[in-house]
């Protein structure tokens, strides 16, 4: 006679479904098929299928076991379409989630990639940095050589100038006649220079040369004016120790003085002869 368990597995199937599992060993059979049988199965039907007749204790404890079976079936079915559905909607969400991680890895990759081009540009920036460096100092040390230069060239300009200064004032260059002398057109520099050789080499200043040391040489301004015959013709000038041409400028010429000798008369007056009578 069968066992409650042989009973239990009985009511689990349809006939056709244990026929179609002997055709097709190893292959799954559907859970919602199992439980499709339970709520219209009664213990006549299943008496009906079994080859032996139960006595009637045995048939209201299998009936109660299959009240209790659908009830648990049910309840599992309803659970397991919760748990299908559930799964539906965790699926959709860890594809959502794998197409965002997707998102995120090529994201981060970029981000890599220009974290690095970042990091070779700063780099980059500091060399470019510790080389502009290097040049302010080289600039810094050429401004200090400059300005140590500007003031050593400074300091000798101006004793340069102060001694130019010196020596232009002792001569009288610094004065007003000095400057109208240079355009009086007393001074020949053509005359001069022909006539000294020696500064016409040297590349001196025609008048100022003059000025400084012809005069006391005996040189002569122009033909038309004789230094050294000004200075013995006339002594006073000689003891003012002044130029003579400016002298002969401010003072000279006025007075009457003459810039060079007299040349001799040639119709010298023959002595008178009478004339012989016959």
């Amino acid at each position: 006679m069968p066992c409650v368990s042989d009973l239990y597995l009985i009511i689990l199937a349809k006939p056709a479904i244990f026929s179609e599992g002997r055709r097709n060993v190893g292959s799954e059979v559907s859970v919602s098929a199992c439980i499709d049988v339970v709520p219209v199965m009664t213990f006549k039907d299943i008496a009906k299928l079994l080859p032996v007749q139960l006595h009637s204790g045995e048939a209201a404890s299998i009936d109660r076991m299959l009240e209790r079976l659908g009830e648990e079936l049910s309840a599992s079915r309803n659970t397991h379409v919760s748990d299908q559905q559930d799964l539906k909607v965790a699926g959709e969400k860890l594809r959502t989630l794998e197409r965002d991680n997707a998102r995120l890895e090529f994201r981060c990759a970029s981000l890599f990639d220009q974290l690095l081009k970042s990091e070779r540009r700063a780099e980059d920036l500091a060399k470019a940095h510790e080389a502009l460096d290097a040049q302010f100092r080289v600039i810094a040390s050429l401004e200090a050589e400059i300005a140590r230069f500007n003031a050593r060239f400074s300091s000798r300009l101006a004793a340069f100038t102060r001694f130019c200064v010196y020596r232009m004032s002792r001569h009288g260059l610094f004065r007003p006649s000095y400057a109208r002398l240079a355009v009086s057109g007393l001074f020949d520099k053509k005359f001069y220079l022909e006539q000294n050789p020696d500064v016409a080499e040297a590349g001196h200043n025609a008048l100022l040369h003059f000025l400084l040391h012809g005069a006391g040489e005996g040189r002569d301004p122009s033909p038309l004016f004789n230094s050294s015959w000004y200075l013995a013709a006339y002594p006073d000038v000689a003891a003012s120790k002044i130029n003579p041409l400016l002298h002969y400028y401010l003072h000279g010429a006025a007075e009457g003085r003459l810039p060079r000798p007299l040349p001799a008369r040639r119709n010298a007056h023959r002595p008178f002869q009478g004339s012989s009578r016959n």
